[in-house]
Formats: C-alpha cells, sequence, structure tokens
C-alpha cells in the first residue's frame, strides 16, 4: 500500500468525484477505488470519464457542473446506485483566460467563475441535501495555490479558488 493508504476505511462507500477524468480528479478517485469505495466519475468529456471508470470499476455519469439540472441529476444517479454518496471530491476545474483586468474576455472570465465557483455550490447544496438526510458524509473542496495568493493575469482562477476557500 502506499503511504497514502487509509486501510480499506472506504469499503462500500459510494464516493462521488467530479472532474474524475484526469488529473486529481481521476488520481484521488483511483486512490479511493483502491481503499474500496465504490465510485462515480463526473465531468463533461465522456469519452475519458467512461475509461477511467471502466478501468477503476466504477461508474461514469457526464455532467457539466456550471449546469445545475444536470447536478441535480448527477446525485439523483449517483443514489440510484447505493441510496447514499458518502464522499464528494468537489474537483471539476477550468484554468480560466490568462489576461489584464482591461483585456480579458468577460465570457471567458464567466464561464471559469461558473465551473470553478458556481459549479461547486451546486454540488455542495446537492450533497447536502443527501448528507444530512442520511446523517452522514464527508465533502472534499479542491482549491489550488491560487486561492492562497495571487497570480498575475490569472483573474478568475484566482477570484474563483480565493472564494471556493
Amino acid at each position: 500500500m502506499s503511504d497514502l493508504s487509509i486501510a480499506g476505511q472506504l469499503d462500500g462507500e459510494l464516493a462521488l468525484v467530479t472532474g474524475g477524468g484526469s488529473g486529481i480528479g481521476e488520481a484521488t478517485a483511483r486512490l479511493f477505488a483502491q481503499e474500496g469505495a465504490i465510485l462515480v466519475v463526473a465531468g463533461r468529456r465522456r469519452e475519458q470519464i467512461e475509461s477511467v471508470a471502466a478501468d477503476i470499476g466504477g461508474h461514469a455519469i457526464v455532467c457539466d457542473v456550471s449546469d445545475q439540472g444536470q447536478v441535480q441529476n448527477l446525485f439523483q444517479k449517483a443514489c440510484e446506485i447505493t441510496g447514499r454518496v458518502d464522499i464528494l471530491l468537489n474537483n471539476a476545474g477550468r484554468p480560466g483566460p490568462i489576461a489584464t483586468v482591461a483585456g480579458v474576455n468577460i465570457q471567458a472570465w464567466v464561464e471559469c467563475m461558473n465551473i470553478n465557483l458556481v459549479g461547486a455550490m451546486y454540488c455542495l447544496q446537492e450533497a447536502a441535501k443527501v448528507m444530512i438526510k442520511q446523517q452522514s458524509g464527508s465533502i472534499i473542496n479542491m482549491s489550488s495555490l491560487m486561492g492562497i495568493q495571487g497570480y498575475p493575469m490569472r483573474l478568475a482562477n484566482v477570484a474563483s479558488k480565493f472564494a471556493l476557500i
């Protein structure tokens, strides 16, 4: 077992990972699966999430977290698997535009905020509904270094990650 092992403490728990098709989301989904969790791998890119889910014996659900209806559907489908959602890794994110304040494309800025912050809130709301009802659960909100210090020309990402923290 790796140093990150939590000794099978996730046996049978349903873990929902947004942005699970690549990067930190994929790596965490794989770790959770190794520790016995039942995985729901969510993301916008069907091919990527289906590949990860197939590889770890999980479930793939296409979801754009910036769409509240899709998030509600995601949680409904996840609950149909075991009747619960025990863990949410709120990981979906977009780096956003690289530009000065004067030069930023406002639509790209809004899209970044909608995924990184509004989408995270949609997931938090749905997870809270489920976890309050079942009286248990864990939520992990993934941010970044951009949430604790500013970076030049990374307006949307910095603002969304600071806000998430």
